[in-house]
């Protein structure tokens, strides 16, 4: 993993939330708040397929496929199922497994 990668997880500009909601409990939901109550610069892009048309005051998508902006980081909605998107270069976010 390059320097340039490594900038993008520890600094992103964007961050995609995905299962994000404003459900009791929800983890993506606090990650949103802890990014808002931090004052995160960047761009928080919640993603949730329940129809949630926001987050918190943030618009939210149904599909990851519907993110047009580039996408530092995403995070996924539990942690088995975990990844971590870093690069820019695919806005469409083709999420990667990490090992176990």
């Amino acid at each position: 993993m390059g320097t340039r990668s490594l900038e993008l997880f520890f600094q992103p500009k964007s961050i995609a939330v995905i299962g994000a909601s404003e459900r009791p409990g929800n983890l993506g939901g606090a990650i949103v708040r802890n990014l808002l109550n931090g004052e995160f610069p960047g761009l928080i892009i919640p993603v949730n397929s329940r129809g949630y048309k926001e987050v918190y005051g943030i618009p939210a998508l149904s599909r990851i496929g519907q993110i047009e902006d580039p996408v530092d980081l995403a995070h996924p909605p539990r942690s088995s199922q975990s990844g971590v998107v870093a690069g820019r270069s695919d806005p469409t976010l083709h999420a990667r497994r990490t090992p176990r």
